[in-house]
């Protein structure tokens, strides 16, 4: 996908999210981000996560697991050996046929999404939802670098956007 058409469907997703309320707020569905992205951050991004997708979707766990890193004290670390052992082995586990990125939302230097379609089954296609789970990353930029991370609620600088306390009520 191109740059600029992957642009455009960052904004129709944005655009979609924010028309679908059910309530009317006064506050947006999606705050604005809070760092200014340019276009060569949206290319490393997708070039991450490309790259990330060609390893997972041909189940090289190996090599995914050596993108993954985690953040701590404002500092990046690549995971430990006994961290990519972990996540290979229960990636493993996991009946992969296919994988594709499926979203990607920057909103902050630690606090992005970029959400992957696994196909579980040899049947059918990533395009229909039947047997697909989702895997989800938190892309993060330190000193002007862009590092991949596995997406965790309770990680440092990550937040659930959609909690009540943020937008004053019911989470739909």
């Amino acid at each position: 996908m191109k740059l600029k058409h992957f642009s455009f469907v960052v904004a129709v997703i944005l655009f979609t999210v924010a028309c679908s309320s059910k309530k009317e707020s006064k506050e947006p569905i999606l705050r604005p981000a809070s760092m200014n992205y340019s276009s060569q951050d949206s290319a490393e991004v997708y070039n991450l996560v490309g790259q990330f997708v060609e390893f997972f979707g041909h189940n090289d766990f190996e090599s995914a697991s050596l993108m993954l890193h985690t953040v701590r004290n404002d500092s990046i670390f690549p995971y430990t050996e006994e961290q990519r052992k972990d996540y290979q082995q229960k990636m493993q586990m996991l009946a992969n046929y296919g994988c594709r990125m499926e979203t990607l939302i920057l909103r902050s230097d630690k606090n992005n999404e970029v959400r992957l379609k696994v196909k579980l089954l040899p049947i059918g296609t990533l395009d229909d939802d039947q047997a697909v789970t989702h895997v989800y990353l938190n892309p993060v930029v330190i000193d002007g670098q862009w590092y991949l991370t596995l997406r965790d609620l309770k990680a440092e600088g990550v937040e659930n956007i959609y909690e009540k306390e943020h937008y004053g009520g019911e989470v739909q």
